[in-house]
């Protein structure tokens, strides 16, 4: 009974890392998109959930090319770092973070810009919606429950 019972742990086992490998090759197809790619596939989503204008879709997409241009730059950056087995430095972790929520400010604000009202808080919904998804949690959802009823 004890070899049956090992013998089913190891399968579900095996069947779960071999879940997380899928995920993780779909995840990276996208990868070798180009910044234009990007941002025209991210323009026209948002066009279709928003109901953009022509010219709001250009200056979308001038914002979107602008931050997927950065993002390829610094994946490309810690990918040299990791073939010559370097690790940032805690400080630079930090100005990395702190230049990442700068840009972050900076395109929310370039979005309020191009956006009208009714489009910009629809916009927010998706966003954050989107983020919870990821598993990026702000201050409130990060605590824990642990059990309690209620807040």
């Amino acid at each position: 009974m004890k070899k049956i019972l090992a013998l089913l742990v190891l399968v579900v086992a095996v069947s779960f890392q071999t879940n997380a490998q899928e995920r993780k090759r779909q995840h990276r197809q996208g990868e070798n998109l180009t910044a234009e790619q990007i941002a025209t596939l991210a323009s026209k989503k948002m066009t279709l959930g928003l109901d953009l204008t022509a010219s709001q879709e250009k200056q979308v997409f001038k914002l979107l090319e602008a931050q997927a241009q950065d993002r390829i730059e610094m994946r490309t950056q810690r990918q040299e770092m990791r073939k010559n087995n370097e690790r940032p430095s805690e400080e630079d972790k930090y100005n990395f973070k702190v230049a990442q929520l700068d840009k972050q400010i900076a395109f929310k604000t370039e979005m309020k810009k191009v956006l009208n009202d009714e489009q910009y808080e629809k916009w927010g919904k998706i966003m954050a919606r989107k983020n919870h998804q990821k598993g990026k949690k702000g201050p409130e959802e990060g605590r824990r429950n642990h059990g309690k009823k209620g807040k």
